[in-house]
């Protein structure tokens, strides 16, 4: 490889780094363990949602180091909730997983837990409403933000209303803003 392909490949890499970065920013100058918002998104696997909250979780199968037990703090705080008028969703990053994988997976966590593949177009349509930062490792590595998202239905549409940005998620804070929201 020559020099100039290797030059741009570390100018690349520590772009990326910077970038996700800058854009999370917010979270590290702030105390706050969440970040309000009200952005309207559209998402398919909603559509047929009836729960008037919904809870989101990016990451993808096999990352033991950050989806794990985050999706353990979530099961904690999930078996606490009203889940009547709640749905948990987990929504897969790696396109090159297969989608069959994706539930079990997330059941091993709650049986009320949905998994959702979601592939390339996908994802690169909800990434910016999202802030997902993503960037590829490997084939099966992906470096990602692993923010929980409380959405509420509003008029037969969406809107992230919270985002909680502090691992392990501040449980009493969640319920509190869920149980204000029912």
């Amino acid at each position: 490889m020559s020099r100039t392909k290797k030059f741009l490949g570390v100018v690349l890499i520590i772009a990326t780094f910077s970038l996700i970065f800058i854009l999370n920013i917010p979270s590290f100058l702030t105390n706050s363990t969440k970040v309000k918002t009200d952005i309207t998104v559209e998402l398919d696997f909603l559509k047929n949602n009836d729960s008037k909250i919904a809870l989101l979780y990016f990451g993808y199968v096999g990352c033991q180091n950050i989806c794990t037990p985050a999706l353990q703090n979530i099961t904690e705080i999930y078996n606490e909730l009203d889940s009547k008028n709640l749905n948990f969703y987990f929504i897969n990053l790696l396109t090159n997983i297969t989608p069959e994988i994706i539930e079990p997976f997330v059941k091993a966590f709650h049986k009320d837990f949905n998994g959702i593949y979601l592939n390339k177009k996908e994802l690169q349509a909800i990434e910016g409403n999202f802030r997902l930062n993503l960037v590829s490792l490997e084939e099966y590595s992906l470096n990602h933000s692993g923010f929980l998202y409380l959405l509420v239905k509003e008029n037969n549409s969406y809107k992230i209303k919270n985002i909680y940005v502090t691992k392990p998620f501040d449980k009493e804070q969640i319920l509190k803003d869920v149980e204000n929201l029912i």
